[in-house]
């Protein structure tokens, strides 16, 4: 999916900015090899003319021999960084058992230059970790309690706007565009601006709902932006705001939508469970506590089937709310008809509440014989 190869494009960026790290410390021009590097598989044979061209000329500038080895270090992940179709099936499985005897290929692997005529294999392992799905989510749920975040995205549901503020974009933006993710199978269809710049924070007083994020300097900078009289005046009409400097969440006060949200029965026993194991997989050198380390190495099988396990219980909850509308692709078709052109499909949810009102009635008649 998108996500993953997401994930696999900051791998190689941040591998090519390593590379130009260590060359700028240690130059290798007339060199060979690249000693003292164990996890990459070197190989020869492959030829790349720009940085051979660089190697024989001795070009002495070397902001030149950067720029031509990023030129063609980028030109390669152009041409070669595609997944096989077995490839994309084994980074789909998310490790699911297999129901095929067919052995999955178990990494991607890509042929990159050096400085020197030595090209390396850069290799990382199938499945791999998704940036919203799997540490956007893990972020989410280590920074604000598991049933805040039931409260947020019932609120999206109802089309009520959230305000996420933090240090860092990486952060930001991952735990944005998570709660798109927790929404599904129900897609927002309102405003999504991941990162805000701070200029333009009238934004909030937006009459069409939105999902933004915005960066601060430190946590007293995130406290005055949550007191901004307008980000205060926005509260009164719907927003909510996700702190991610201070681990808090500031409901919209409106108090009719929270009564009803709050009233709402939660997985929150299920959740609750989930994040204890999570808080007991975030050791210090756990990806969990950063991004950095999350590109460089993913997440771990304990990591991937907690998070995954953790969308699994919110997904079934959320696809409660909808009863069977989202039982079956075609659920939605029984309330509503087309219309006389045939072309559109009018949608009635009063068929749809009037059914699940009747149900109501039922189990209370229920529950008062059981009574007896």
């Amino acid at each position: 999916g998108k996500q993953s190869e997401q994930f696999l494009h900051l791998r190689l960026l941040q591998n090519m900015i390593n590379k130009e790290q260590e060359e700028t410390e240690n130059p290798t021009l007339h060199k060979s090899g690249n000693a003292g590097n164990t996890n990459l598989l070197m190989k020869t044979g492959l030829k790349f003319p720009l940085l051979r061209r660089a190697s024989k000329e001795a070009v002495k500038d070397p902001v030149e021999r950067m720029i031509e080895f990023r030129h063609q270090y980028l030109q390669v992940l152009f041409e070669k960084m595609r997944l096989s179709s077995e490839q994309a099936r084994a980074n789909q499985s998310q490790y699911k058992p297999s129901k095929s005897n067919r052995k999955r290929p178990t990494t991607f692997d890509i042929e990159l230059p050096t400085f020197s005529d030595e090209t390396y294999v850069f290799s990382t392992a199938l499945p791999m970790p998704q940036v919203a799905a799997h540490w956007g989510v893990a972020s989410l749920m280590t920074r604000i309690k598991s049933s805040d975040l039931i409260l947020v995205l019932k609120l999206l549901l109802v089309e009520r706007s959230v305000l996420i503020i933090g240090e860092s974009p990486h952060l930001v933006t991952a735990c944005a565009c998570a709660l798109l993710e927790l929404l599904k199978p129900y897609v927002w269809a309102s405003n999504f601006m991941p990162l805000l710049p701070g200029e333009m924070l009238d934004f909030v007083n937006s009459p069409v709902p939105f999902l933004i994020g915005m960066t601060v300097k430190d946590e007293t900078h995130s406290l005055e932006i949550e007191n901004d009289e307008r980000v205060v005046d926005a509260r009164e009409t719907g927003l909510t705001c996700i702190n991610l400097s201070t681990n808090t969440v500031r409901l919209t006060n409106e108090t009719e939508i929270v009564e009803i949200i709050q009233g709402c029965p939660t997985p929150k026993n299920q959740l609750a469970m989930f994040e204890k194991r999570l808080d007991f997989l975030r050791t210090q050198s756990s990806p969990l506590r950063s991004f950095a380390r999350f590109v460089k190495q993913g997440f771990s099988r304990s990591e991937i089937e907690t998070i995954e396990s953790i969308r699994r219980v919110i997904r079934t909850y959320l696809n409660g709310l909808a009863d069977n509308i989202a039982a079956h692709p075609y659920g939605w078709s029984q309330y509503g008809k087309k219309d006389e052109s045939g072309d559109n499909f009018d949608f009635y949810p009063s068929l749809f509440v009037d059914r699940l009102k009747q149900q109501m009635k039922l189990l209370e008649c229920r529950l008062q014989f059981q009574e007896m």
